[in-house]
């Protein structure tokens, strides 16, 4: 079953030179890499649609093995480590209590804390944090939408009408099908009356009233939950330093870098975090 969700031939195309041999004395078939593989595209019609394989594939790479307690947890096989960005392993028990269950590094784990130290977190105040967090970013965006619009509007459209965005739309057209027309999605106007953009600013420097809103997500955190106000402020700094930073809004995540650098596990998206 793994293998027929993992073949390409059903989204249409036909893929040559899978397996090799080192001679023609052997009968040993060696597997080829992707890379070296050849993929001719719509060659015969397909069974699942590109975006339907695509979503499968994301689903195959977050496995989720069932444990013999026959407990799951939503987190399992996508929460990663802080340090090393490896998983997280879900650890549980029959005789363990909802507060019991926990995260821990697979790398501290498996190779030791010399390697990366132990990281260690409850499932229960796991789900608490990313339930406040989607709670403020719903509230901020109802209650200012408009800034929001032109924070993050600008960005999103140049993502959809990208180059690469549109190339791959056409590789997806099967010869039947007309040529590729631009989708009747409106661009978000240009000309419309647009705000600052204030680059390398904080949201308490921009938007005072959206800030307030923040603040008070900040304050509602548990001692254990929030960093000391001295590493707040260096955080804080290494933002203010950063290109990425627009309006208070990180343009790597989206999220708002007050909030964000107020929690204890959390660290800067840059390829080389600053934090």
């Amino acid at each position: 079953m793994a293998g027929i969700l993992e073949r390409p031939e059903y989204q249409g195309h036909t893929v040559n030179f899978k397996t090799y041999k080192q001679s023609y004395k052997s009968k040993k078939t060696c597997c080829n890499p992707k890379e070296k593989q050849l993929v001719f595209e719509n060659t015969h019609e397909a069974s699942i649609d590109a975006d339907t394989w695509e979503r499968i594939q994301e689903l195959r790479k977050n496995k989720r093995r069932p444990t013999r307690t026959g407990k799951t947890n939503m987190f399992s096989g996508i929460v990663r480590c802080a340090d090393c960005g490896e998983k997280l392993y879900y650890c549980t028990s029959k005789d363990f209590e909802a507060m019991q269950d926990h995260f821990v590094c697979s790398t501290s784990r498996l190779k030791g804390e010399e390697v990366c130290p132990t990281h260690f977190i409850r499932a229960v105040f796991l789900e608490q944090g990313v339930l406040a967090h989607l709670r403020l970013v719903i509230s901020c965006i109802a209650n200012h939408e408009e800034q929001f619009r032109r924070a993050m509007g600008r960005s999103c459209a140049l993502l959809w009408y990208s180059p690469a965005r549109l190339s791959c739309r056409l590789k997806r057209r099967t010869p039947m099908q007309p040529k590729y027309e631009p989708s009747p999605t409106p661009v978000p106007n240009e000309e419309a009356p647009r705000g600052p953009r204030c680059f390398r600013c904080l949201l308490s420097e921009t938007d005072h009233t959206l800030y307030e809103t923040v603040r008070a997500y900040i304050d509602s955190l548990s001692p254990d939950l929030r960093v000391p106000d001295a590493l707040y402020r260096e955080r804080l700094a290494a933002c203010t330093s950063c290109k990425n930073l627009i309006n208070g809004l990180c343009g790597l995540c989206g999220c708002f870098v007050e909030a964000r650098a107020a929690k204890t596990g959390s660290r800067c998206p840059a390829a080389a975090p600053r934090w």
